[in-house]
């Protein structure tokens, strides 16, 4: 997760960051995105974490699932 994608969010705006990638975590996923805005200069008002989609579902047989961290960024 970059700057570049959070500085073009305009104020007030929410980004949607999502991977599948099976050494990223929930938690991990949130802290860089945190950091990301951080090192952006922005302030964020919200970071919630998402369920896994139902094209990624969770189980030991199936897709890897997503992980998802909506960002509100002031």
């Amino acid at each position: 997760m970059g700057r570049a994608a959070i500085a073009v969010v305009a104020p007030g705006g929410t980004l949607l960051a999502v991977t599948n990638h099976r050494g990223t975590s929930p938690t991990a996923l949130r802290r860089i995105v945190l950091e990301a805005a951080r090192a952006a200069g922005r302030a964020v008002t919200s970071a919630r974490l998402l369920p896994s989609g139902l094209d990624c579902p969770e189980g030991p047989n199936g897709p890897e699932p997503s992980k998802s961290v909506l960002l509100r960024l002031e």
